[in-house]
């Protein structure tokens, strides 16, 4: 049977923690703390009656807060950890947080006249070229004629839309009744 501990005791020994937000399974800062002993997973109770609970370590099955705290929590590696205070969670700070270095980006390389290609005036010849240039990208989309009016329907089509539309909604398809009925009125 797990010995169960209270979250004040845990706070009173190994510090005031921070939640810690699992970016990625190759954070560094993340392994050298769970080497240490400094992580706690906080497991919610999955059948509603039991409330939340800590647990040192980390495991990825569980899917939980977790808990980053500044002294070691080896004393409480086999326990359950009842009573968590939200509130005395520790807010980390700018200077406190870890500075992770990024990786450097490689240098883009772009050709001389590429970059000095803005700086220069534009001669009037480089200008027709480039607006040449732009007419060859441009596809034309055929006009769309407007389609005629609708010629009168006579009595005997306009039963025939009707029927239709009824059909139509007794199918549950009320979409398609609209649309015919709209034909009818217009």
């Amino acid at each position: 049977m797990m010995k169960t501990v209270r979250f004040t005791e845990v706070v009173k020994k190994s510090g005031k923690p921070e939640v810690y937000l699992l970016l990625s399974k190759d954070d560094k800062p993340f392994h050298n703390a769970l080497r240490q002993d400094r992580i706690m997973s906080l497991v919610g109770g999955v059948d509603g009656a039991k409330t939340e609970h800590g647990v040192v370590g980390y495991d990825a099955a569980r899917h939980g807060q977790l808990l980053l705290f500044p002294r070691s929590l080896k004393s409480f590696v086999h326990a359950r950890i009842v009573g968590i205070k939200f509130d005395s969670f520790a807010e980390p700070t700018a200077t406190e947080l870890p500075a992770r270095s990024k990786p450097a980006k490689p240098a883009r390389h772009r050709p001389a006249e590429v970059r000095h290609e803005k700086a220069a005036p534009a001669t009037p010849e480089k200008s027709k070229v480039i607006a040449e240039r732009k007419v060859e990208k441009v596809i034309p989309f055929p006009k769309v004629k407007p389609a005629p009016p609708p010629a009168e329907l006579s009595l005997d089509q306009l039963k025939a839309k009707a029927r239709q539309a009824l059909r139509a909604l007794e199918k549950n398809n009320a979409v398609t009744a609209y649309k015919l009925l709209k034909e009818i009125v217009s």
